[in-house]
Formats: C-alpha cells, structure tokens, sequence
C-alpha cells in the first residue's frame, strides 16, 4: 500500500459560476426546485393582479406574532372563566351529582347550570357571578355560551384535579 498522494487529490476546481446560477435559482423559488414554466406564468399573472408573495412582506410575521399571542392571552382569558364558572356550578350541584361528576346525569346537571350562570343577567342575586359577566364583552359572553360538551367536560377535570375538596 503506498502512502503517497496522487498530485490534485483533495482539491476542487472553483465553479463560481455554477455556484451562482445555483443561488439565483434557489432565489427564484421558494421551494428551491425550479418552478415550471406554468408556475412562472401563474406567478407572474397573480403579482400584475396584485398579490404579494408573503415571503415578500415585510413585518407580516411580527403582525402575526403578535397577533398570536393576543388571541392567546384571549383565550386563556376565556378559559380562566369557563373554569370559574364550572367550578362554580360544581359546588352549587347537589351532593349526589358532586360525588360521581362524570356520571351522564353528572353533567346534563352541571350543563344546566353552567348554561344558567352564563345567561344571568348582570344584576342577578349572584354578586360574583354578576361581576363577572358584568366585565364581559358580548362577544366573550357568546363564546361562554356556545361552549361544547367536550370542552365542559375538560373543564370539570380541570376544576377536580386543582380543588380535590369541594
């Protein structure tokens, strides 16, 4: 076995030029494969109609940061609630529905008063009930109302798993 190098072994010959049609190319599409000529008539059809590419648009994804950390913040807003008023609603249920909260008839009970807490009226007997729903939004006071069983259901666990006493 010989151990000497053969002259040119290990280099490579510089190919600026193919390196540069490289990165013109992967500049041209997002994808970084070369769109066919289809696409580049679509493209150039929907940008003379005014589209803007989005990768094109400046500041779109601090926008959509943002954007998306406010409806988080709604969100949990909203589910803080839910939680107070199913737990709410929990304590209020006679003993026999707090004591299996998973039963059918468990949750029709827990429906019924969950629905009755969130329709009140901002001057109802209830002062912590009514100043809650009193700080609410019509929009906030229709997302309470519209929520699904699965998620009242989430919500009771929630609420059992935090107050192991009732």
């Amino acid at each position: 076995m010989s151990t000497s190098k053969k002259s040119g072994a290990g280099k490579r010959k510089s190919n600026k030029g193919g390196y540069l049609r490289l990165v013109e190319h992967f500049q041209q599409s997002i994808f970084g494969i070369p769109p066919s000529p289809s696409q580049q008539v679509l493209w150039k059809a929907a940008k003379e109609a005014g589209w803007i590419p989005p990768w094109e648009l400046e500041g779109q994804s601090e926008q959509k940061r943002k954007a998306g950390k406010r409806s988080g913040a709604i969100r949990a807003g909203r589910r803080d609630l839910r939680l107070f008023l199913v737990g709410h609603a929990l304590r209020e249920l006679s003993p026999k529905y707090q004591r299996n909260p998973y039963s059918n008839a468990s949750l029709e009970a827990l429906r019924k008063k969950y629905n009755d807490f969130a329709t009140r009226d901002v001057d109802d007997e209830d002062a912590i009930v009514a100043g809650i729903l009193s700080a609410l939004t019509p929009a906030e006071r229709k997302a309470l109302n519209k929520v699904s069983d699965d998620t009242l259901l989430a919500d009771l666990k929630t609420v059992i798993r935090r107050n192991r006493a009732l």
